[in-house]
């Protein structure tokens, strides 16, 4: 297993009035707390441990999504 791995294209949440958050995950083996960076281009990318399900990973960006949206709206 390699040291990190990286997922694209993952989103989560949303509905009519405001499509799903799509961001880049990144699983870090020495890692120990999820992280979400919005970059000045409006990227998002969410690194996290390699043992965190993809359940608390989209549980933890569902609950950061309004923070997010925010940031994305402040950057871009």
């Amino acid at each position: 297993m390699s040291k990190n791995s990286v997922v694209t294209g993952d989103k989560t949440g949303g509905d009519i009035e405001n499509p799903p958050v799509a961001y880049q995950l990144i699983r870090r083996k020495r890692q120990k707390h999820i992280n979400i960076r919005v970059h000045h281009n409006g990227e998002v990318t969410v690194s996290a441990p390699v043992r965190t399900s993809m359940e608390n990973i989209r549980r933890a960006v569902k609950a950061k999504e309004k923070w997010i949206r925010g940031h994305i709206e402040r950057v871009l």
